[in-house]
């Protein structure tokens, strides 16, 4: 007998990026955040949180020093940018995974999410 197993509701990609854009790195972290809690894996979505507000957290000064000449778009831009290659680097597998339909949920969860440091070396 089949059983029915309950579809994970994820947030897209693009649904991240779009967060990311109008809330700042904090908003599209908390929607990665969600998708690994979806997925069982809580250490991920806690270390997400926690990036997404350093991140933000060290605009500030940047957006600070900023010449006046610098459009103002450039920021947001720039960051949705780096988010969105981030995400698409970490959340790939799981998402194609769940999109086929064969996924294994302990198999997803322990795809190690790294930290701040480590992401932007594997990229």
């Amino acid at each position: 007998m089949v059983e029915d197993i309950p579809r994970k509701k994820l947030y897209a990609l693009n649904q991240e990026v779009f967060a990311t854009f109008f809330g700042g790195p904090l908003g599209g972290a908390l929607l990665v955040s969600q998708n690994y809690r979806q997925l069982g894996a809580t250490r991920q979505a806690r270390l997400a949180v926690v990036a997404g507000l350093l991140v933000t957290l060290a605009l500030f000064p940047i957006a600070l020093v900023l010449p006046e000449r610098v459009p103002r778009v450039a920021l947001p831009l720039a960051y949705t940018i780096a988010f969105r290659e981030l995400a698409k680097h970490l959340q790939q597998d799981q998402m194609k995974s769940l999109a086929e339909g064969d996924a294994d949920p302990e198999k997803l969860a322990s795809r190690q999410c790294c930290t701040p440091p480590a992401c932007f070396s594997d990229i």
